[in-house]
């Protein structure tokens, strides 16, 4: 029987079918399962990555998510405030112009403190958005020398540090038996330039009018760079930045230091080195160091050694400045203090210091140079204990300026009561605590856990020692019915108005 011609053919070309078929059927097989691949990785970056669900402040009050970041940059103290009080003991939201913010209770601080998950030092980076400003914290490698070699020379500064301010003192508030008026911050930022020079960069540079010019002009731009940037969607700030004049100013005063900074270490590399020690004395010691690298540390420190400590000086006495029938009482201390040291203060004699301290530490709970403390960020995704997933990239948070206003810890807690801590410290077993330098769960003015500020304890010294001089001499209060001066707040910043003004005179016999 003869087969089809046809047939044969098909036959022949069954082979080359099925094997075309098996091609198509594993193509559509390979592209099914890139399909659920993807979908899989789509729904599981979703899971992880999406905010956790917590309820949101103002949400309700305000829909429009835009204007409650509004609300949070010129009202954060009262947004805040409504937060705490309305969540209570909940992990709860901000929206802010660089996205959302976690709120936490106090019950957490304990678990998260040392949590390996959150990172301080990137938290930091991020409130100064450097991505877009070049600007941040100080480096790990400087903080740990700040604790470790420059905390333990302060009583070798202390003398040095009080020659500063009796030569500069003067300078800044000349004798004047009448009442004059007088800008405060801007007196304040200079004397502390000076201290902050020699400790930080060297004893030539705190002598030197054009680096202590500099780092005084850097404050002032870096802060006013912030606060136009941070008015922005986070988005919008790749094309935005290049519209403000601040960075310019902020790149031209780089190139300035940068500069001077090279002239320094060269000195330096020849062996000059300071006694005691400056700061960049201890961190190019045995090292090779670069001008950039030591130039990123050095304004760093700027920024966060003299505007906070020189904010801190101007709120003391903005709030002394309407309170002026309390000064005869610190002033009978301090010069009690200062008979028994002979006028060389040590650290001995500024902790004797008991109501002044206290005084410090009142201002500094009511006015805060920031209005969350505890800030950190997740470096990858954890659960909390309860249960709540966090994503990478969050922003975590503790609303210290309600804290420290919360009746649950504070007797009277919008009061201002200058010796609210030096009460407690009368009885042997309180003697140490309630410190202008302490912290706690519910005093969080310097952080909290083994991030808290390193820097406190020059801060204390150098403000205990220059307001003693500043009280010693000269009697303070307010313009004729003015009262105490309000600060300004953007974002999470709070500081001193440094346009507003105090009434100052010489103290008879001076």
């Amino acid at each position: 029987m003869k087969i089809p011609e046809n047939l044969t053919a098909l036959q022949n070309d069954a082979p080359s079918r099925n094997a075309l078929s098996l091609v198509q059927l594993a193509s559509q097989v390979k592209w099914q399962i890139l399909g659920v691949l993807l979908i899989t990785f789509i729904t599981y970056h979703y899971i992880t990555n999406r905010p956790p669900r917590v309820p949101i402040v103002l949400e309700k009050e305000i829909p429009n998510k835009l204007e409650r970041q509004s609300a949070f940059f010129f009202h954060t103290a009262n947004v805040l405030q409504k937060g705490y009080k309305e969540f209570g003991d909940r992990i709860w939201g901000i929206d802010t112009n660089q996205g959302l913010r976690l709120v936490l209770p106090l019950r957490y601080l304990d678990e998260l403190k040392s949590h390996p998950a959150i990172n301080f030092a990137d938290s930091i980076s991020r409130h100064a958005l450097i991505e877009h400003t070049g600007l941040g914290g100080p480096p790990a490698a400087a903080v740990h020398i700040f604790k470790a070699k420059l905390n333990p020379s302060l009583s070798e500064y202390l003398p040095i540090f009080h020659d500063i301010i009796k030569r500069e003192l003067p300078l800044a508030f000349p004798q004047n038996q009448d009442w004059t008026e007088t800008h405060i911050f801007e007196r304040m930022l200079r004397i502390v330039s000076v201290m902050s020079a020699r400790a930080f960069y060297s004893a030539e540079g705190s002598k030197d009018e054009h680096w202590l010019e500099l780092s005084q002009a850097y404050v002032s731009t870096v802060l006013d760079y912030l606060q136009k940037l941070k008015r922005w969607p986070e988005f919008s700030l790749p094309l935005v930045k290049f519209f403000l004049p601040e960075r310019a100013k902020v790149i031209q005063q780089w190139n300035q230091a940068h500069a001077h900074l090279s002239k320094t270490l060269e000195a330096k590399a020849s062996g000059k080195q300071d006694s005691p020690p400056s700061l960049l004395d201890h961190l190019i010691s045995g090292r090779k160091v670069t001008v950039d690298e030591m130039i990123h540390t050095q304004m760093a420190f700027v920024v966060a050694g003299i505007h906070t400590t020189a904010a801190g000086l101007t709120q003391f006495l903005y709030d002394l400045a309407v309170r002026s029938e309390d000064i005869p009482e610190l002033r009978e201390e301090i010069r009690q203090v200062y008979a028994g040291c002979e006028g060389a203060f040590t650290k001995k004699s500024l902790g004797e210091l008991k109501k002044l301290d206290s005084w410090m530490r009142e201002s500094q709970r009511l006015c805060l140079s920031v209005s969350t403390t505890f800030q950190r960020i997740a470096t990858k995704r954890f659960r909390l204990s309860e249960g709540l997933y966090i994503p990478k990239g969050t922003r975590l948070e503790v609303a210290a300026t309600s804290v420290h206003v919360d009746e649950a810890f504070y007797e009277n807690p919008e009061v201002f009561d200058g010796q609210r801590s030096f009460k407690p410290r009368q009885g042997q077993s309180q003697a140490m605590k309630h410190q202008y330098i302490s912290t706690g769960k519910t005093d969080l003015r310097w952080g909290y856990g083994r991030h808290a500020c390193p820097g406190r304890f020059l801060a204390d010294a150098e403000m205990k020692m220059l307001l003693s001089e500043l009280l010693l001499h000269f009697d303070v209060k307010n313009p004729e019915g003015q009262g105490r001066h309000a600060n300004i707040a953007f974002d999470n910043n709070v500081m001193p108005d440094p346009t507003k003004t105090v009434m100052v005179k010489s103290v008879k016999g001076w």
